[in-house]
């Protein structure tokens, strides 16, 4: 927290300051204005009481005695865990040294505050992104005891930090030229936002981002965006997700985790997921595709929803931590999804795209998620980040016309899960508006081409077409048609089947844009 003048907090020009009420529900005052603890002119006039030799040590948590600080059980997980670091930080020689000689709180204290500031107001806000967190999070709402606590705590800060309320955060409006070149640090997107259809996507996340900051608590230092990539895998949606903070220096930072489904057997029975920091996975992935460069192709930018949250940096030790092929889990939307198709769970328990964002979300919003399945538990969870109802997917029919309750899905035979999953995958996040909306309608297709046929016809106004599984015969210039690759309708114009004795049977993808009249 930057601290201009002995006693005062800095205040946004012309807003004007609050007073702060520790026993208010609702009250963040103690929330500090930056992560960096101070300016680098504060660092300068510190450096001795930072460095000196005798500077008291913060203890650990583990050697005080908390049993005087919870007599009641009404306290949630989150809650607790917070502020009990939060107390141990304040109570410790480290920061009481702070407090005597500098009159403010030292950085450990004051992230510790930050953090537990943020969790009440996760848990006491009613703004759409609380809210969301409560339900994604199983957070309960503050409790009384809670808000005692709450007030207690505060009533022991300094009081710089109980005489003014900062109503601000190191967050401010976007420019569309810094929205641009956050994104372009993903080659992906970069390529993404210099077509048309980019910019317009582009100018509705800018848009977005400026009308989310006027909502935007003390505690909400940046955004989360979950993207839906449609018919990114076959008819399947994808989710991803973004974090969006200004860094030490003002600058944006928009940083990106998502999961991707990766294949690890010839027929594609068995799949692992890999989760990445990138979209563009075209030379990691089988058959050197991206899923998400050739949905964007296809499909063109995906649809965009915004959340402020207090912790967006977090997205980059959170995604870290669980990258890359070394930290690949099974893939897979139930406990029961492998053993019932006869494959042998190793290790951890599995995973899918929806259970990754939900996870490294988490991190940004200062909660703490375990292993849970998809369905049907990480599905309800998600639905306020993701458009859609937890009534939209409660009941579901089978093929047989037999209706299921998604909570019995894990004890179905794996044909039926897998008929589910699939259904649930295509329609996610379809009858709910995005903050920022997809601008195409895609559908599958299905071709038939006699043996020695050129030319695929697709519907007018069709951007292209991309196969949900192997066109087995089907080339292009003299070259084998991919899978998962995006091709151009004059490119689907020059392709030949080269099958004999029986017609060639394909299921394809199509998209187009909205405003157009063509029909698919």
């Amino acid at each position: 927290m930057h601290i201009n003048q002995p006693g005062r907090l800095p205040v946004q020009e012309n807003t004007p300051t609050t007073p702060a009420t520790p026993s208010t529900t609702n009250n963040t005052s103690v929330k500090p204005t930056k992560q960096d603890s101070f300016s680098s002119a504060h660092r300068t006039q510190s450096q001795g009481a930072e460095k000196s030799a005798s500077t008291p040590t913060t203890p650990k948590v583990s050697e005080i005695n908390h049993s005087s600080i919870f007599s009641s059980r009404a306290f949630s997980p989150e809650f607790k865990e917070a502020y009990i670091v939060a107390r141990v930080a304040i109570e410790s020689p480290e920061n009481k040294y702070y407090e005597n000689q500098l009159g403010w709180l030292s950085p450990t204290a004051e992230a510790a505050v930050k953090k537990l500031a943020s969790v009440v107001a996760n848990k006491s806000a009613n703004t759409p992104s609380a809210v969301a967190a409560r339900t994604a999070f199983s957070m309960s709402g503050l409790t009384q005891n809670e808000q005692n606590a709450w007030a207690m705590l505060a009533d022991k800060l300094p009081p710089i930090y109980k005489t003014y309320l900062p109503t601000c955060s190191p967050w401010r409006n976007v420019e569309k030229n810094e929205v641009a070149t956050a994104l372009a640090a993903d080659s992906a997107m970069a390529d993404m936002i210099k077509r048309p259809e980019g910019e317009k996507f582009l100018e509705g996340l800018v848009n977005i981002l400026n009308e989310k900051t006027q909502s935007m608590t003390p505690t909400e230092h940046g955004m989360a965006i979950t993207f839906r990539f449609p018919e990114c895998y076959g008819t399947t949606g994808h989710i991803a997700l973004a974090g969006v903070w200004r860094d030490e220096t003002g600058r944006l930072k928009i940083s990106i985790c998502h999961q991707e489904s990766v294949p690890i057997d010839k027929e594609e029975s068995n799949y692992k997921g890999v989760v990445y920091d990138h979209f563009d996975t075209s030379s990691e992935y089988p058959g050197q595709v991206s899923p998400t460069v050739e949905c964007m192709r296809l499909a063109g930018p995906p649809s965009a929803n915004v959340f402020p949250c207090p912790h967006p940096e977090a997205i980059i030790k959170a995604t870290r931590d669980i990258a890359g092929q070394e930290n690949a889990r099974q893939y897979a939307p139930t406990y029961t999804w492998l053993p019932k198709r006869g494959i042998q769970p190793q290790g951890a328990p599995p995973e899918t795209c929806f259970n990754v964002t939900h996870k490294v979300l988490a991190a940004m919003y200062y909660a703490t998620p375990h292993d849970e399945q998809l369905l049907p538990d990480i599905l309800m969870k998600m639905a306020p980040f993701s458009s859609y109802t937890h009534q939209q997917f409660e009941t579901l029919k089978l093929p047989n016309n037999r209706m299921v309750n998604v909570k019995d899905i894990p004890s179905l035979e794996f044909s039926e899960q897998a008929f589910l999953f699939l259904s649930i995958g295509g329609k996610w996040g379809l009858d709910m508006p995005w903050d920022v909306p997809i601008q195409t309608k895609s559908q599958p297709i299905n071709v038939t081409m006699k043996p020695g046929q050129t030319g695929i016809t697709l519907p007018r106004e069709s951007r292209g077409i991309k196969f949900s599984k192997p066109p087995i015969g089907l080339t292009l210039d003299g070259m084998r048609v991919k899978h998962r690759k995006t091709y151009s309708t004059t490119e689907a114009a020059r392709m030949v089947y080269t099958g004999t004795g029986k017609d060639g049977k394909f299921i394809g993808v199509t998209s187009v844009s909205l405003g157009s009249q063509a029909k698919i």
